[in-house]
């Protein structure tokens, strides 16, 4: 009986956390932390293409892979502000670009640093630039998706964030 009550408590809250927001800054809180977490996951990939090291590398790029997977779940799993779907959508396009970016640019990336010095031709290392631009490039005008996105859903409810407040 007692596990019972448990999981009873356990799926109302399940439940409740995928219910619509009704409260605009929690309503965007609830969405940026799903990015806020893929960023992160990202940043910790780019910070191990410093040291060069190959398995921290693969290490980061699969908790970036399972990062996007959870957050993507996660938006998903979120309502709408009543009918709202502005920030959800951005959110989803920004994660989808950002998984795009991860599945289709960052392995050849990663490949083009694993090549020993020995190996790295000229022709190599143009590519190896070339790819990280790309990257660099989709990943920005992802943020700027869902920053425009933000900003439109703040104006829409009188909200002011954080980022937005500083640059104000």
């Amino acid at each position: 009986m007692k596990y019972l009550a448990i999981g009873v408590i356990a799926s109302a809250l399940f439940l409740a956390s995928c219910l619509p927001k009704e409260d605009p800054v929690e309503y965007n809180d609830s969405i940026v932390s799903r990015i806020d977490g893929v960023i992160q996951a990202i940043n910790g990939l780019e910070s191990t293409f410093e040291s060069y090291v190959p398995g921290e590398m693969d290490s980061a790029y699969q908790v970036l892979m399972l990062s996007l997977q959870e957050s993507t779940q996660g938006v998903d799993s979120i309502g709408l502000l009543g009918n709202d779907s502005l920030l959800k959508k951005a959110a989803e396009a920004t994660l989808l670009r950002h998984t795009s970016v991860a599945r289709d640019l960052y392995p050849e990336y990663i490949s083009l640093l694993k090549v020993p010095d020995s190996l790295f031709t000229p022709e190599l290392q143009t590519r190896a630039f070339e790819v990280k631009e790309q990257i660099d490039r989709q990943n920005a005008e992802a943020q700027q998706l869902f920053t425009n996105a933000q900003t439109a859903f703040g104006k829409e409810y009188s909200v002011s964030f954080e980022d937005q407040a500083a640059e104000e």
